[in-house]
């Protein structure tokens, strides 16, 4: 709808109306204790969305954008798309959280496997589009802002959403990390002789930061060593260790026999 050989008449009149109760459906704000107050909202903003459907059926032509118009849809597209993103990615969520109580895998195994290549093909098929074309800084730059995005943005403002959307104690609404278990209270639970219990799945997440870690020293070493130009030797090094530590944590999840629910 935000380009002008798409444009339809029909959609884009039916998209002010249909926008608002689509976009609080898609981020679930229509579920849960408050959804009167949201669909109550979206239906107020269907009065004049449909004040604005009637002037673009009557005042625009059929196959001819308005560029006044693609302007704002374009703005409107791009909320939209990322509320099917987050709906999309909850649906592939829940799609793995099932696949791990049929097969009996551990989550953060298939996290560190099926979730992260799915979510890693997409950005490796356009970084070599990009390098083919000869716009290699581009596909650098790219590789690079795509995990600290992802890092920053993503764990961030969702870790942000938790903690304000919980209704207990402050000491429940931080996202617990720790190589031993944790009671509700964020203390360490004990064996009965007082010791410990480890925490097998966090040995997953915590290698791999600690590989990237190395991963991040092989580029600087690379980047000083040829004047920051990459070179093959350097890339088959850094792939291999990925596949060292990916076989490592593949091998260690399943001999250690991590629980789904752990």
């Amino acid at each position: 709808m935000a380009e002008e050989d798409r444009w339809d008449k029909i959609r884009g009149s039916i998209l002010p109306i249909t926008m608002v109760i689509a976009f609080f459906y898609l981020f679930g704000w229509l579920q849960g204790d408050t959804h009167d107050t949201y669909l109550l909202v979206a239906l107020l903003a269907m009065i004049p969305g449909s004040t604005f459907a009637i002037y673009i059926w009557f005042c625009t032509k059929k196959t001819v954008a308005p560029k006044n118009i693609l302007t704002m849809y374009a703005f409107l597209a791009f909320l939209m798309s990322v509320a099917w993103i987050n709906w999309t990615s909850n649906c592939v969520v829940d799609l793995i959280v099932i696949f791990g109580f049929i097969t009996s895998l551990p989550q953060a195994l298939l996290s560190l496997t099926v979730l992260a290549w799915g979510n890693s093909l997409g950005d490796m098929s356009a970084d070599t589009a990009m390098t083919k074309k000869g716009f290699g800084e581009m596909a650098v730059t790219a590789t690079m802002a795509g995990p600290i995005f992802n890092i920053l943005m993503g764990q961030g403002l969702s870790s942000v959403a938790t903690i304000f959307s919980t209704t207990e104690s402050k000491l429940k609404a931080f996202i617990p990390y720790s190589i031993w278990m944790l009671n509700n209270d964020r203390t360490p639970m004990l064996n009965a002789d007082g010791t410990k219990i480890f925490n097998k799945v966090a040995v997953l997440p915590l290698t791999l930061l600690c590989s990237q870690l190395v991963i991040l020293s092989i580029l600087m070493v690379n980047a000083l060593k040829h004047k920051f130009r990459l070179n093959f030797r350097y890339s088959v090094i850094g792939a291999g260790f990925y596949l060292v530590f990916t076989t490592f944590l593949i091998i260690y999840s399943v001999t250690a026999k991590i629980s789904t629910s752990s």
